[in-house]
């Protein structure tokens, strides 16, 4: 091609975007893709509801504040028993330290 033949079809691809005109949407669509969004949340199943439920801000608040009461209830009641964890430990490690030259040694897989 030349560059006369380009100038040409630049021309004409020009020319035919003038003739173009705006998209306009079908009536109603808006009305219709609010039914559609509509219609899907009304015809969520069990699990779909309680999501939107517990997903309120009001009942997410309440679960968080619930979840942290219980975690702060459980680490305060579980200090209290420090004291037997850590002899149990120390009974464990006199223990184990005995059994470590096993980990050490090769074992001769050939005859």
């Amino acid at each position: 091609m030349t560059g006369h033949n380009i100038e040409k079809l630049v021309e004409d691809t020009i020319n035919s975007l003038e003739a173009a005109t705006r998209a306009e949407p079908k009536p109603f669509l808006l009305t219709r893709v609010t039914a559609s969004i509509n219609n899907q949340l009304d015809a969520g199943n069990a699990w779909t509801r309680m999501g939107a439920f517990i997903s309120r801000p009001g009942i997410a608040a309440a679960g968080l504040m619930m979840i942290l009461l219980l975690n702060t209830t459980i680490f305060l009641i579980s200090t209290g028993n420090s004291d037997e964890a850590v002899v149990t430990t120390l009974n464990l490690t006199a223990r184990d330290e005995f059994a470590t030259t096993t980990i050490y040694d090769i074992e001769n897989t050939e005859p």
